[in-house]
């Protein structure tokens, strides 16, 4: 799963938020942070500020459930962390 839910909009799950897509430094990143967590098979869940671009509405990610696709094209921050600010 990739998920994307904006901070206090509920927890990412399926077909809630928007289906994620980053770059290759995106997931480089995510990975590394994955890693030095230890993942549960599903990697854990990361406090992201990002650019990107929302799709139109549609069927996207897996089994098509979710509404609407955001690209990442540029993360300012990246971290472990369970509060948003």
């Amino acid at each position: 799963m990739s998920a994307f839910t904006p901070c206090g909009k509920g927890s990412p799950g399926s077909a809630t938020g928007y289906w994620l897509t980053g770059t290759a430094a995106f997931h480089e990143r995510y990975n590394a942070l994955a890693t030095a967590r230890g993942s549960n098979g599903f990697g854990p869940v990361v406090y992201t500020r990002f650019t990107g671009t929302l799709s139109a509405e549609g069927r996207y990610g897996h089994l098509g459930v979710y509404k609407r696709e955001i690209t990442v094209t540029d993360v300012t921050e990246m971290e472990i962390r369970a509060d948003c600010r």
